[in-house]
């Protein structure tokens, strides 16, 4: 007899122990993650409105309706969307709320949420610029820079002015404020950046050329879409700006903006975005289908994806998990940043495992140096470096390696089905670690994906790359046990991949016997009559490729095997220290009496000892564990039952980070010869800000202590209390030499964790109050030009309007100083230049350092 069985290889998330979705039975509402009651409205909601809202809309056509009862209950609209069927609004209390669950056509209410924002040698250790290390094979190498690509940085507006960024700009628009005349948003509007973040993710996606530092695309065009005002959560937006960001991507997917750029073709996004299942997620996902790749940073949790609510991670989208590369090019001492979130995601039961293998890849992201944005833009443009870590920077290396795939290929789009920008991503990281799911990929590891990003290979493969299909192969298909007795049990199991990564179904032929299983585990029933039966096992993808394997068992006289049972599993403690180790004890029985055997695996710790009670140890970081026992009897008959071990860090702490570092100004010349200097840090601590003990800059290298402490209270120049950013203003000491003076600043938190940056100050200044290299001063004669043209033009239209004024009344003499003033006084004056304050060489006195505020 013969018997087929067809599975997809949503049943191999059965080997995936602890990928689960939280159980719950759909209610009116429907099943949302944010939404666990199931009564229509987010439960995040707390305390008096107004509240921000997402209405979510079964169609398009409810939406009118959806609108009118918004306003008839007093709420003001916000947006509606095609990206997303759904409506942002403004409501007045939850009383308001709970009445327009009754609207026709309303799904449910999710909250809006603050999206939160989570190069000197990363972008050559990532194999973009050459290097001595790696070139001729980078990316840069082969010709591939990004030209002709554009790619959209949805952050907090980025300052283009940047010498990093200059004639980057091709298209903006600022989601922040209002659309108007004066901030259009047809692309033309160019947003500044008030915080930081923007500016730097921007500057590693594709920052120019500027004395070897250069961005991972430095020939792409920028599209800067603002959605955040500051990293200050207390003014961060909700998640309509950020809908309305992608919503403007999706109109302008084909738009030709001129000057060899067209379109919307990579988007970069290192902000939190919210539930798995919410508006902005499911928008994201059709964005990817509707062509434009989307990257997605990690997150910065230091633990595992289920145990984080700042973000989520679409099906569609490229995850950029964080490494750690000491702040060198060879990738020999790259490290898994501890504090870069884990994978695998939580299953979302749509049938395809790969979608919750994530990190995707991985890319630098600490003590990372980029582009410094302008505190005053428009008045005093962007220049010089700041310093940061997180996902958030790891993110746009990502992103720029994209564009040089695109430019080598730009028939690589993705699309509702399929992704080839990933597949390739993918394919050509370089692995670290062990893999965490052999059974499904020989390369992907829960910390860092399928490895480090190598934008040299991803390019390579994308030159060549035709979409061809890549058919499944077959590691293994066993029989366990390969010799029974008549009426016994034999557990099949096949071991594939897919190197397209798409979704197998599965063909069994049998000779004899009965089977039942839903692949690709089979358990077989030997027949009553004694021989050598063979099996032949059958993979096919979509596309119709297919791989085959037989084996074969020897079914001998005897009693029938009766399979063990586990009838416990337990860990004498479910939380632990990292490092720390418990006991584990298994119970089983057999009817047979049968010897057996304990196979136990763990995804994070290890395991020592055999038999029915062994020890696991933690790992050396936090997350939860899943740790599976196989009981078999050598006969065929096993079982396997798993769970979860939480590992936390000693004192329960998570360590502190910087996640940006400036100073301001950062070079002294002839151009900026104050004395005085502000140095800013932004702080992130997954306890909460509430957990930072202190700051402390050392500097030492200008004269001063090695401890002095820097502020975070809302005095001048702290400007907000409470909001992670520390400031300092200095006095420089009177004779500082012409050189690089490294600042260092310490983060302590109260558990006496850590982090450290730094910053270089350059002192410029020759003898002769010339500038011998450095900034040049061509800016401020440009600046200058303008105001005085301005004035220039200015002065004639007042007095075109005078003349014309004093013609109509045809008076005799025109006296326009006399009948206006102020018209007379309109002078420019150029100002005396500065004395110098700063001396080239050592004073006589000695340096003198003051601190002008601690705060």
């Amino acid at each position: 007899m013969k018997g087929k069985i067809a599975i997809l290889l949503a049943a191999a998330m059965l080997i995936i122990t602890g990928l689960k979705v939280d159980g719950a039975e759909e209610g009116t509402h429907g099943v949302y993650s944010f939404d666990r009651d199931h009564d229509g409205i987010d439960d995040g909601f707390s305390g008096e409105g107004p509240f921000h809202v997402i209405i979510h809309a079964s169609s398009s056509g409810d939406v009118p309706g959806i609108v009118r009862r918004i306003t008839e209950t007093g709420g003001e609209v916000q947006d509606t969307f095609t990206i997303v069927t759904a409506v942002t609004a403004v409501l007045p209390d939850m009383e308001d709320m709970k009445k327009l669950l009754d609207c026709k056509g309303v799904l449910v209410i999710e909250r809006q949420i603050p999206p939160v924002p989570m190069m000197d040698t990363s972008v050559p250790a990532v194999k973009a610029a050459p290097s001595a290390e790696y070139s001729p094979k980078t990316a840069h190498d082969l010709g591939f820079t990004g030209k002709g690509v554009t790619i959209a940085i949805i952050d907090t507006g980025v300052d283009n002015e940047h010498p990093l960024l200059d004639g980057s700009f091709v298209a903006g628009a600022d989601f922040t404020l209002p659309a108007t005349p004066l901030t259009p948003r047809d692309g033309t509007f160019d947003p500044d950046d008030r915080s930081g973040h923007g500016t730097g993710v921007a500057s590693i996606a594709l920052g120019r050329d500027i004395n070897g530092t250069v961005g991972t695309a430095p020939d792409a065009g920028l599209i800067d879409l603002k959605v955040v005002n500051s990293l200050n959560l207390d003014l961060n937006p909700f998640s309509n700006e950020l809908l309305s960001a992608l919503q403007w991507v999706s109109d302008h997917r084909d738009h030709d903006w001129g000057s060899g750029f067209n379109g919307i073709d990579v988007v970069s996004i290192s902000l939190g975005i919210g539930p798995g299942d919410g508006a902005v997620a499911r928008a994201l996902d059709n964005l990817v289908g509707e062509g434009i790749p989307v990257v997605l940073a990690a997150g910065n949790s230091g633990g595992s994806y289920e145990d984080q609510t700042a973000t989520s991670w679409p099906d569609r989208v490229i995850v950029a998990g964080g490494i750690d590369h000491k702040g060198t090019i060879d990738r020999s001492d790259d490290e898994p940043w501890p504090l870069s979130t884990t994978g695998p995601r939580t299953d979302d039961g749509d049938g395809d495992v790969y979608d919750e293998l994530r990190p995707d890849v991985s890319a630098p992201c600490v003590s990372l140096h980029f582009a410094l944005y302008s505190r005053t833009s428009g008045l005093q443009p962007a220049s010089g470096m700041a310093q940061g870590s997180g996902t958030s920077f790891a993110a746009p290396h990502v992103s720029g390696t994209i564009a040089c795939m695109l430019e080598a290929n730009r028939n690589l789009r993705p699309n509702n089905r399929s992704n080839p920008l990933k597949t390739i991503l993918h394919l050509t990281a370089e692995g670290m670690g062990d893999p965490s799911y052999p059974e499904i990929s020989d390369t992907y590891n829960f910390q860092v994906g399928w490895g480090m990003l190598d934008a040299f290979s991803a390019v390579s493969e994308a030159r060549s790359y035709s979409g061809s299909n890549h058919r499944p192969q077959i590691r293994s298909f066993t029989a366990q046990p390969e010799r029974t007795t008549t009426g016994s049990i034999v557990t099949l199991k096949v071991t594939a991949i897919d190197p397209d990564e798409d979704p197998l179904s599965y063909e069994l032929e049998v000779e004899s016997g009965i089977y039942n299983g839903s692949g690709p585990t089979w358990q077989w029933t030997a027949p009553a009559e004694p021989g050598n039966y063979s099996f032949l096992v059958t993979v096919t993808d979509p596309s119709g490729s297919s791989d085959q394997q037989r084996t074969k068992v020897e079914v001998t006289e005897g009693a029938p095997n009766r399979p063990p049972l586990i009838t416990s599993f337990d860990s004498e403690k479910s939380r632990l220290e990292i490092g720390e180790s418990t006991r584990l004890t298994v119970v089983a029985v057999d009817q047979d009496g049968d010897e057996l055997d304990y196979d136990y695996r763990a995804i994070l710790g290890s395991i020592s000892g055999s038999g029915e009670e062994v020890t696991y140890k933690a790992p050396d970081r936090e997350g939860v564990d899943t740790v599976s026992v196989t009981v078999s009897d050598g006969k065929g008959g096993s079982d396997t039952r798993d769970l979860r071990i939480t590992i936390v860090s000693d004192t329960g702490n998570s360590p502190p980070f910087i996640l940006l570092l400036s100073i301001d100004p950062d070079v002294i010349d002839r151009n900026n010869t104050g004395t005085e200097i502000v140095l800013r840090c932004r702080v992130e601590d997954m306890d909460g800000l509430d957990d930072i003990e202190n700051v402390v800059a050392d500097l030492s290298t200008l004269g001063g202590s090695t401890g002095e402490e820097m502020k975070d209270d809302g005095i001048s120049p702290d400007n907000v209390s409470g909001d992670g950013i520390y400031t300092l203003s200095v006095n420089l000491p009177g004779s500082l030499e012409n050189g690089i003076y490294r600042i260092k600043v310490l983060v302590y938190d109260r558990a006496g964790a850590s982090a450290e940056g730094s910053v270089d100050l350059k002192i410029d200044i020759s003898p002769s109050g010339g500038v011998t290299t450095g900034t040049s001063s061509g800016g401020d004669v440009v600046r200058i030009l303008v105001i005085l043209a301005i004035i220039l033009i200015f002065v004639i239209l007042g007095s075109i309007f005078l003349v014309g004024m004093a013609r109509r009344r045809r008076r005799k003499k025109l006296q326009i100083y006399t009948k206006h003033p102020t018209l007379s006084q309109v002078r420019y004056r150029p100002t005396a230049a500065p004395q110098q304050t700063i001396q080239a060489g050592p004073s006589s006195e000695g340096p003198k350092f003051s601190i002008v505020s601690g705060r």
